[in-house]
């Protein structure tokens, strides 16, 4: 009984008689041992069950900020300037030198709030100028705050950024 059955393709009849003979074995194999299956199963669920409920909460605050000055495409040279503007917006905003700058506002301005760890993720909106900031952390006062520090910082850095390259005109102007 336990042999297995070779196929013959030739008749139809014999193919569906060995499919719905096997389909009987693993319905009565499923009879006897079905409490194999709801121990698996529950084995599984309890482990999740635990998992999750041992895992630290997540905050997530999110905020949408408008970078502008963006030319509109229309050739391949604009083009790859506009995934050099994304691109550098995204390392930028998710670089070393604004987290810093976020952190130390935070420590001056806010130094009752307790520390924790932020991750940040910075998508771009499709066919816009909007970028989608989005921070987690396990603490939700120190979330948010750290996201609006972040925008704040990188808004101060791309006006400062501005300034200079104004006043490098400016002089190049001059000196000419």
């Amino acid at each position: 009984m336990n042999e297995p059955i070779p196929f013959q393709g030739t008749d139809r009849a014999t193919g569906a008689a060995q499919f719905f003979s096997r389909m009987q074995r693993y319905k009565s194999l499923l009879k006897r041992r079905w409490w194999v299956l709801m121990l698996t199963l529950g084995i599984a669920v309890g482990a999740q069950t635990y998992r999750a409920s041992m895992s630290p909460i997540t905050y997530v605050s999110k905020a949408q900020m408008i970078v502008g000055n963006r030319q509109t495409v229309t050739d391949t040279a604009a083009a790859a300037t506009d995934e050099n503007f994304v691109g550098t917006t995204k390392m930028l905003f998710a670089g070393n030198l604004i987290n810093m700058r976020a952190k130390e506002v935070l420590r001056t301005n806010e130094p009752h709030m307790p520390v924790a760890p932020v991750s940040l993720g910075i998508s771009l909106v499709p066919r816009t100028s909007i970028f989608l900031v989005q921070a987690r952390g396990t603490y939700s006062k120190y979330t948010q705050a750290y996201l609006n520090a972040c925008m704040e910082e990188f808004l101060k850095y791309r006006e400062e950024t501005r300034g200079r390259s104004g006043d490098e005109t400016i002089q190049a102007v001059t000196a000419e």
